[in-house]
């Protein structure tokens, strides 16, 4: 996935949830004309990152099924940095993220 240490995303500025927060870390991939992201709050995670100066990384998602539907997911690994197993969280990056639909396109499947 692409990298946006400062929010700042192919379709805008991705904003902190809170007016106290910075701009958080957005991970993100085109798909289509529109995108999928998860944008994150882990200074320590932002800092390797930005150490590696990598426009694209890695990321590894642990999604979730009911009765076979997918439903939530969280991050698992961001450029080999373990944040969960399972639901076993090692490191809490204060995630959200979603899809950005674009020119038409119809809903994302997200991660």
């Amino acid at each position: 996935m692409s990298v946006a240490l400062d929010g700042r995303a192919p379709w805008g500025d991705v904003g902190p949830e809170s007016e106290t927060d910075k701009a958080p870390t957005v991970l993100y991939r085109k798909v289509g004309n529109s995108y999928c992201y998860t944008a994150f709050q882990l200074p320590s995670l932002r800092d390797h990152l930005e150490h590696e100066n990598k426009s694209h990384v890695t990321v590894e998602y642990n999604v979730f099924a009911t009765f076979g539907h997918e439903g939530r997911y969280t991050l698992r690994s961001v450029d080999g940095v373990l944040l969960a197993v399972g639901n076993r969280i090692v490191q809490k990056p204060r995630e959200f993220g979603g899809q950005i639909l674009l020119s038409g396109d119809e809903t994302l499947s997200c991660p």
